[in-house]
């Protein structure tokens, strides 16, 4: 199983750091988010139905957070884990929230 963990501190004074968000809206509603985000300035791929994947800073955040009609929520990735089906799921997302350093993540 492979782990990624999103960057220990982020403050807005460092533009350097990048955030992966999920955007999510209703389905259907995938192309007409994309074009929103495009007219912000924000580039966007399409990954499921529903589901929408960026790739930037706070300004995006809080850009999409702000003026989005179409977007449902903003989801910021904070620490991915392929789960094995065969196993129980509920347990594998339990440990994978327990290894967060949530404190890290609310400083």
């Amino acid at each position: 199983m492979t782990e990624q963990t999103a960057p220990a501190s982020l403050t807005a004074a460092s533009p350097e750091f990048s955030l992966d968000l999920i955007i999510t809206c209703a389905d259907g509603l995938e192309a007409p988010l994309q074009t929103e985000l495009t007219s912000f300035g924000i580039d966007s791929e399409i990954k499921s139905t529903g589901r929408l994947a960026v790739t930037g800073g706070l300004r995006e955040l809080y850009t999409i957070c702000l003026w989005s009609r179409v977007a449902s929520r903003v989801l910021m990735l904070i620490k991915r884990k392929n789960i094995n089906a065969e196993y129980d799921v509920a347990e594998q997302l339990y440990g994978l929230a327990k290894s967060v350093n949530w404190t890290e993540q609310f400083s």
